[in-house]
């Protein structure tokens, strides 16, 4: 048997042949390309995802940052009404002393409360002894007697 094609046998087989290589090739082509933009859409998506989690991100910081200012800012405030702090051991009476301990220990509470950051807040002696404590625990600054 020799299998020979005839001319019309042929033109028949390449018709076919042809015809179905490009819609194969068409629906792999729609295919690769589907997978591709789908590619390329989860990736801006993931873009966005990143860029409005970093704004976010330093927007808190900028608020916090704000924040500590305007703490830091009401610190000094307080601070300045109580600007004779290191006299308070050179008084002579031991009276005036303690008033001036007991408002040392409310400036001190006011501090530790605007700032939200210490856990305690010592004043010593210059024996080291320590003279008023104030703890932070809570959101609450207290003196420590």
């Amino acid at each position: 048997m020799n299998p020979t094609f005839t001319l019309s046998e042929l033109k028949f087989f390449c018709l076919r042949f042809v015809a179905i290589f490009f819609l194969l090739v068409a629906v792999f082509g729609a295919i690769i390309h589907y997978d591709k933009s789908a590619s390329e859409e989860a990736a801006k998506s993931n873009i966005r995802v990143q860029q409005q989690a970093l704004l976010k991100g330093k927007k808190q910081y900028i608020e916090w940052v704000m924040g500590s200012v305007v703490r830091e800012t009401a610190l000094l405030a307080d601070i300045m009404a109580a600007r004779r702090v290191y006299e308070t051991l050179e008084l002579p009476s031991e009276q005036a002393q303690r008033a001036e301990l007991s408002r040392l220990n409310s400036i001190l509470e006011a501090v530790s409360q605007r700032k939200e950051v210490y856990d305690q807040l010592r004043y010593l002696d210059m024996q080291g002894n320590e003279v008023i404590r104030i703890n932070f625990n809570g959101g609450h600054s207290e003196g420590v007697p």
